[in-house]
């Protein structure tokens, strides 16, 4: 999934020549589906299957365009949805709890969410209107709910 993502949206970096013999070929299968497959399809077939260095991540192209969007870098000026599984072992509910805090901090506008018992892909499926309602509610002009 990194790898088309980075050769559209970036360039610069050159994915093509991190791609080990297989890679362009699971880059052209992702680049043919759509979100809910690119996320399930490679999902037991590791990060690294298409990769030719060792530490695609570490390598210095990715790492800075990873490290310029990392979410949670700087605090939102728009209000924010924060919904999260607790047994979310992709991304560690911890994870969001600590985003969450800094951007409180700073003053941003949070409604949190936090489902005992849902995952990683759950979260996304349950929360999915709840979502697009929050959003409608914004362009509404309604006030946002703040949970920090």
């Amino acid at each position: 999934m990194l790898a088309p993502i980075l050769h559209a949206e970036y360039p610069e970096v050159g994915i093509a020549s991190l791609l080990n013999p297989r890679g362009p070929h699971v880059f052209s299968q992702i680049r043919q589906m759509c979100t809910e497959q690119s996320l399930t399809s490679p999902a037991f077939a590791g990060l690294h299957s298409p990769s030719a260095v060792p530490d695609l991540l570490g390598d210095p192209r990715v790492a800075d365009v990873l490290a310029r969007n990392t979410l949670g870098r700087f605090v939102p000026r728009v209000p924010i949805y924060s919904f999260h599984g607790v047994l979310d072992e992709i991304v560690p509910v911890s994870q969001a709890d600590d985003m969450t805090r800094q951007w409180c901090a700073g003053g941003a506008s949070v409604q949190i969410i936090r489902d005992g018992w849902l995952d990683h892909i759950l979260e996304g499926l349950v929360h999915q209107q709840d979502a697009v309602e929050y959003l409608a509610d914004r362009f509404a002009g309604a006030p946002a709910p703040n949970g920090c």
